[in-house]
C-alpha cells in the first residue's frame, strides 16, 4: 500500500515537473518570438515618401484640336474617350453651356485630347476620325465631335465615314486619312503621353474625362458649376497680377 502510494506521488511530481517545463518552453518561445518581431520591426525598411499631386500639372496642348480663343486666358484641356459614358455625359450635358458662357466669348481655349480606353474597342479609330476631320480647313470639327458623343453606341468604319459626310468633309479625303491610318500612331503616342503624366503626377484618382483648367486637374463628368468656380478664380488671379 505503501509503495502504490509512492508510486502515485513520482508520478504525480513527474506531471507537474512536465507541465512546469512546458510552461517555460512555451513562455520562452512566445518570447522568443516576441523579441524576434520586434527584431524585424527595426530592419522593415522605410515606407516611401507619399505622392503629393501637384495643384497645377503641365499638360501639353500644341498641335491639338481645340475651340476657341487661341489667345484666351483659360485653357481647358479635355482627356476623353468616345465610348466612356461619362464622357458622353459631360459632353452632351455640360460643354454646350461652358461653350456657350466662356469658349464663344473668347475667355476659354477648350482643348481636345484623345484617350481611347484599350477595352473600348471602336474608340481609337474614332478618335483617328475627328483628326482626319480636323484637317480639312473646311470641316467642322467640334460639330463631328459633338456627333461622335450623339451616336456613341454606333462607332464602326462605316458610321464615322457617314458622320463625316454629314459635317461636310471631303469624303475621299476623309475615307483615305481613315483607312490608311494615318493618325493611328499619333493617337497610341498621345494616349502613352497621357498616360506617363498621370502615373508621374500622382494623379490616383484620374478617369475619364479628365479635365486640365489651367493647369488645375478636375476629374469626372462634372457640372457647369465645378467649371465656372474654377475659371472665376483663375481669372480673378489674372486681374490681381495685372
Amino acid at each position: 500500500m505503501k509503495d502504490q502510494k509512492n508510486i502515485f506521488i513520482i508520478a504525480g511530481s513527474i506531471i507537474v515537473a512536465g507541465i512546469i517545463i512546458g510552461a517555460a518552453v512555451l513562455f520562452s518561445g512566445a518570447q522568443g518570438v516576441k523579441d524576434q518581431k520586434a527584431d524585424l520591426a527595426g530592419e522593415l525598411p522605410t515606407p516611401p515618401e507619399e505622392i503629393v499631386t501637384p495643384d497645377v500639372i503641365e499638360v501639353g496642348s500644341k498641335g491639338h484640336p481645340f475651340i476657341g480663343d487661341k489667345d484666351a486666358p483659360i485653357t481647358i484641356i479635355e482627356v476623353s474617350d468616345f465610348e466612356c459614358p461619362f464622357c458622353n455625359r459631360f459632353t452632351l450635358d455640360t460643354l454646350p453651356e461652358l461653350k456657350e458662357t466662356y469658349v464663344d466669348e473668347g475667355i476659354v481655349k477648350f482643348v481636345f485630347r484623345d484617350f481611347p480606353l484599350p477595352y473600348h474597342p471602336f474608340a481609337q479609330k474614332a478618335a483617328e476620325a475627328t483628326l482626319c476631320v480636323y484637317e480639312q480647313e473646311d470641316a467642322d470639327y467640334y460639330e463631328y465631335h459633338m456627333m461622335l458623343h450623339e451616336n456613341s453606341t454606333a462607332l464602326d468604319i462605316d458610321d464615322l465615314k457617314e458622320y463625316a459626310e454629314e459635317v461636310g468633309v471631303d469624303a475621299d479625303d476623309f475615307a483615305a486619312c481613315l483607312d490608311d491610318g494615318d493618325f493611328e500612331k499619333i493617337v497610341k503616342e498621345d494616349f502613352e503621353e497621357m498616360n506617363g503624366i498621370v502615373q508621374n503626377s500622382g494623379l490616383d484618382n484620374f478617369g475619364t474625362p479628365g479635365f486640365f483648367v489651367n493647369g488645375r486637374p478636375l476629374i469626372g463628368a462634372q457640372p457647369f458649376s465645378a467649371f465656372e468656380e474654377i475659371i472665376e478664380e483663375e481669372l480673378a488671379k489674372i486681374e490681381d497680377e495685372e
